[in-house]
């Protein structure tokens, strides 16, 4: 398919005529181009850790300072529901942060446990690899995918079937049940309503939206649950009504 296609590209190569030397140019810009690009995005991650580690510190170092005065500024926004809210704020997001290792984790048990049924070499090390990738979405393809087709090139046709469909279903599991489950279990949020806030603030905001969407609606579900009670007290119809 591409034989004849790169024969004729290298033929043109070896004559080292201007066209040659043109093809050459524009593969050394693009290559300049390229590295140009990963240099900032290396610089520009580790710039982001390096901020991440700082205020991790000065959080840890005048946590409690920092949270009297949050309590006091949500207080002349939303009144004595001020603790109450931000109480949900922190156990929605802490409960993000473990639904996202629980699932990464779960996530890696179960792939490993299919590499290692199909008699892949270094399962234990894949799984660690795993663990790490499932962090990022479509993370878990890149040792899977890979795994599948070196079963396909050794004539195990079959267990490369089965590690495709197994490593697909495990993902699908873990992402879109397990996960919002875990969530759920920071707040008394619906199931419903983590699972839209989990992946609506993935497609909304990328990453930081796992921790956004949730945390928003957890907070504006428990205004309204405030709301309704506060209508309920004065003897007013709430909406449930």
């Amino acid at each position: 398919m591409i034989g004849p296609e790169i024969h004729d590209r290298w033929q043109v190569l070896a004559a080292r005529g201007p066209e040659a030397a043109e093809r050459i140019h524009a593969f050394v810009v693009w290559v300049r181009q390229e590295l140009i690009a990963a240099g900032l995005s290396l610089g520009n991650a580790v710039v982001q850790l390096i901020l991440a580690v700082l205020t991790a510190f000065f959080l840890y170092r005048d946590g409690t300072a920092a949270r009297r005065g949050l309590i006091a500024a949500g207080r002349r926004i939303a009144g004595e529901q001020a603790p109450h809210l931000l109480r949900v704020a922190y156990a929605t997001i802490n409960g993000v942060v473990y639904g996202v290792l629980g699932t990464a984790l779960a996530q890696a048990l179960l792939i490993l446990i299919g590499l290692w049924v199909t008699g892949i070499p270094g399962a234990l090390l894949l799984g660690l690899v795993l663990f790490l990738l499932a962090l990022i979405p479509f993370g878990p393809v890149l040792v899977w995918g890979p795994a599948a087709v070196w079963l396909y090139l050794e004539g195990h046709i079959g267990w490369a079937i089965f590690v495709a469909i197994w490593s697909i279903a495990a993902g699908l599991v873990t992402d879109n049940v397990l996960r919002p489950y875990l969530i759920s279990r920071g707040s008394d949020l619906p199931l419903i309503l983590i699972l839209f806030g989990v992946v609506g603030g993935a497609v909304a905001f990328g990453a930081l939206g796992l921790f956004l969407g949730p945390t928003l609606l957890a907070v504006g579900y428990e205004l309204i649950r405030a709301w309704n009670a506060a209508e309920q007290s004065d003897g007013q119809p709430s909406i449930t009504e």
